[in-house]
């Protein structure tokens, strides 16, 4: 469990140091929000609902020895057929989240697709923002 903790923080700050490595590649104009950006915004709030994504395939990672920054588990390229989804347009809510665990999401048991493989674990065994997402779905039936 400590392993699988440490790895998911690991991973977090790699992203925090991208982000910070590409934010300081901006310009300072891009830094800064211009005040119209600050006025509230007087149009309905948008509606929730899902977006149906086609089947295509994804290429996931980079190519190697190309000028293209990445870190090492970047590389190499693979391309995958993606079946046809839906998806919510916006991500899930505090109280969704919250009927998922008083539904007792994180006490039942889900096979979690990693790569190729499919494994089952205990929900609350090892916990990430990837696995949360798989554990929502497995919860509603995807």
């Amino acid at each position: 469990m400590e392993l699988c903790l440490n790895v998911a923080v690991e991973h977090r700050l790699m992203h925090a140091e991208t982000l910070a490595y590409l934010m300081h590649g901006l310009p300072l104009e891009s830094k800064i929000v211009p005040r119209s950006a600050l006025q509230p915004d007087s149009a309905p709030p948008p509606r929730p609902g899902q977006v149906t994504v086609p089947a295509g395939v994804a290429t996931l990672g980079q190519v190697r020895h190309v000028e293209a920054f990445g870190w090492d588990n970047e590389f190499d390229s693979e391309q995958v057929a993606v079946p046809s989804f839906s998806i919510d347009v916006f991500p899930v809510t505090n109280l969704e989240y919250l009927k998922f665990v008083h539904a007792g999401g994180y006490e039942k048991r889900f096979v979690l697709a990693f790569g190729r493989l499919g494994m089952e674990v205990p929900a609350r065994s090892c916990t990430s923002p990837f696995l949360d997402a798989q554990l929502e779905c497995s919860f509603h039936g995807f």
